[in-house]
């Protein structure tokens, strides 16, 4: 594939990627805090958390379309990927270090368990933990693709992203259980949030390993708009509710946000962008 066609062909997704960065940025920076904390957590709360899981999707996509079914080759390609996030996190860690340092985070209470922990899942600095992550993510669904048919893994995937709702945004009803919350209080001992490469990513890279596999129809394309937007009002309605309850820990992980990111992956990808 030619480079212009590979830019028509991608121009839809790396512009939906445009557009999750500057969310992503809104969500570190709070530019709506000025006209209100609710107003604040309409735009960072609900719509800016599509951002990350449309860029797990659009790796996913991107990645598992290149595997050939021969396991050697893919088996290759694996590791080349996973050598190139994890040069990415090494350069991003050794740039954040002084910041680090400044903050005080290797105050008293660090252990070599704490660093270890930061490194692989939480992210040595906060909004690193997209990199990790992404490693730990994309090695699993691998895993679970290699060994499971497609239903199965996808359960796997969803089962996971289960376990993490209930340690984020619909925490205030595992903690309802005494059994559940023992067994959070157990598992935020091991990291901070459940938005990780255990619980968060799989799901959404599994998401791209379908769009890779199964394309859509031209056919479709007349219905998508309309299925963002209910998926997209599913996901406020959604978000809204939790909050009025007080039922978040955190805010990344909704149920609508699975319907919604696919659909707004698969419009991105119908979108042809001339060179």
């Amino acid at each position: 594939m030619s480079s212009n066609s590979a830019s028509r062909r991608y121009g839809g997704i790396d512009a939906v990627k445009l557009a999750a960065a500057f969310l992503v940025v809104a969500i570190h920076t709070g530019p709506l805090l000025t006209y209100g904390e609710y107003s604040e957590f309409l735009l960072t709360g609900i719509l800016a958390r599509l951002a990350v899981p449309f860029f797990f999707m659009a790796s996913g996509y991107l990645f598992f379309r290149k595997l050939t079914g021969r396991p050697r080759k893919d088996k290759r390609a694996l590791r080349k990927y996973g050598c190139k996030i994890a040069g990415l996190y090494a350069v991003a860690i050794i740039v954040y270090l002084p910041l680090n340092v400044y903050k005080g985070d290797f105050g008293e209470g660090t252990t070599l368990g704490s660093v270890i922990r930061d490194i692989v899942i939480d992210g040595m600095f906060y909004h690193l933990w997209y990199l990790p992550a992404l490693w730990v993510g994309i090695h699993l669904v691998c895993f679970l693709h290699k060994w499971l048919p497609a239903k199965g893994m996808f359960a796997v995937t969803l089962g996971l992203y289960v376990v993490g709702l209930l340690g984020d945004s619909y925490y205030g009803l595992a903690i309802r259980s005494d059994v559940l919350r023992q067994t959070y209080d157990w598992l935020f001992l091991w990291f901070d949030y459940t938005r990780n490469g255990l619980f968060f990513a799989p799901v959404f890279l599994a998401l791209g390993l379908r769009a890779a596999q199964h394309p859509e129809r031209d056919g479709h394309r007349l219905a998508l708009p309309g299925l963002f937007l209910m998926s997209l009002a599913g996901l406020y309605l959604e978000g809204m509710a939790l909050q009025a309850a007080d039922l978040p820990r955190h805010d990344s992980m909704y149920v609508m946000l699975l319907p919604a990111v696919y659909v707004l992956f698969l419009l991105a990808l119908r979108v042809k962008v001339r060179a």
